[in-house]
């Protein structure tokens, strides 16, 4: 696992069929979907997850999520979906923000490809801050916003 090479997903919420393992982050959760979370064999029977920061050329790099049934100091509990959806979710406003939120971002919605490590492990990549901007748009959103206040500024000036 040295030396990954990672590529960030480029799709959105919408544009994933329903067939690809993926995690949807939120401000305060990631939820793996019903096809990741069958990537683990007996998921449901793991209550617990252990989460690890893996580093590439000492750069973190991707977060790999142990699911366990061993509840020790650094475990999160694990929220099963509805029998319908069967998926997983991990609650941890702190795990989002300083992991994925990168420089603070807030995240809304992020969807990021899911992939199985081992067993009993999943992962998801870690974006950089220029592909996390990417991802969210913020690029644009500023420059909306910049030219908004331009128009707003011209429209209270005026005489």
């Amino acid at each position: 696992m040295d030396k990954i090479v990672w590529e960030p997903v480029d799709v959105t919420p919408q544009s994933i069929p329903k067939e690809n393992a993926y995690a949807r982050i939120s401000a305060n959760s990631i939820t793996f979907n019903a096809v990741a979370a069958n990537l683990i064999e007996n998921i449901e029977e793991y209550p617990w997850v252990v989460v690890h920061l893996g580093k590439i050329d000492n750069e973190p790099s991707l977060l790999a999520f142990h699911f366990t049934n061993e509840q020790t100091a650094n475990a999160f509990p694990v929220k099963k979906q509805s029998s319908k959806h069967k998926g997983v979710t991990i609650f941890s406003r702190d795990l989002v923000r300083r992991y994925i939120g990168i420089y603070g971002f807030a995240i809304v919605k992020l969807t990021l490809e899911a992939i199985k490590l081992d067993d009993t492990t999943l992962a998801i990549k870690l974006l950089t801050e220029e592909n996390l901007r990417k991802e969210l748009g913020i690029d644009d959103l500023e420059k909306n916003m910049d030219a908004l206040d331009n128009q707003l500024k011209n429209l209270f000036e005026s005489p």
